[in-house]
């Protein structure tokens, strides 16, 4: 599989690879509810990952589009900063 990690900095993220099979690793899921669609896609992955022994680990961004309370950037970085310290690669956006 081709994975990324992001390291918080505005830098492009670079694909590559594991180089290991799956079994026994956290593997990011990152989605954003307002793509309703994507659930099924995430639901999809997590259960090809689970079959293949890893432990997907999601990280939802946003309720909907028309929340009228929603997270800070400061806010959303931190959870995401949380979040990438539990996985050691993931599938983020639709560009999977």
């Amino acid at each position: 599989p081709v994975a990324a990690r992001s390291s918080g900095v505005a830098a492009p993220i670079e694909p590559r690879r594991l180089g290991r099979p799956l079994a026994g690793v956290a593997v990011g899921l990152e989605v954003d509810y307002a793509w309703v669609c994507y659930r099924q896609v995430v639901d999809e992955w997590a259960q090809l990952l689970r079959r293949d022994r890893a432990t997907p680990e999601a990280l939802w961004l946003e309720t909907n589009r028309n929340d009228k309370v929603r997270r800070t950037p400061e806010q959303l970085r931190d959870d995401i900063d949380q979040w990438s310290r539990l996985v050691e690669c993931g599938v983020v956006g639709l560009g999977n």
